[in-house]
């Protein structure tokens, strides 16, 4: 099932003039590990001609959106699910990366993804029940609640 919501218009340039269009593409995906969510923001130029923005970081448009209700519902659901198929961790250890984030910072030297797995080390979660980080994409499950959730929103006009 798959939608697209129009948002209206943003000042994505900060000319001081709301003309952008913003779009968010919805999919779920039936696949053999179960449903797999996608979730892709476009921002447009005013005639919507050409992308201004083409699979925008939804980060980037949270502060066009404040106190939008449609917004920050997909916008939650992407923070948590958005290719649920395609984790490069656990449950654990994209949680203990996300609580220390901050650390990274110390291993940027090393690059991306191995800065992760140094912080991993330090904290003894490179390898979680038997599962060593990055060495393959994991699914993730989407919680019954949300599915209900994201099915009302695919289906709603």
């Amino acid at each position: 099932m798959k939608r697209t919501f129009d948002l209206g218009k943003i000042d994505w340039f900060n000319i001081g003039k709301k003309i952008n269009p913003v779009e968010i593409t919805m999919e779920l995906t039936d696949t053999y590990q179960g449903p797999v969510l996608t979730i892709n923001p476009t921002v447009w130029n005013q005639t919507k001609t050409q992308m201004v923005k083409g699979v925008v970081d939804m980060c980037d448009l949270e502060p066009h959106f404040t106190n939008e209700s449609l917004f920050e519902g997909i916008f939650d659901l992407w923070i948590q699910y958005h290719m649920n198929n395609a984790h490069n961790g656990t449950i654990k250890q994209e949680k203990c990366l996300k609580e220390h984030q901050d650390e990274l910072k110390e291993f940027e030297h090393l690059g991306w993804l191995n800065d992760r797995k140094e912080l991993l080390k330090k904290y003894n979660l490179l390898i979680d029940d038997g599962f060593k980080y990055a060495s393959q994409l994991l699914y993730q499950p989407i919680e019954k609640n949300d599915l209900i959730v994201i099915n009302q929103l695919l289906k709603s006009t």
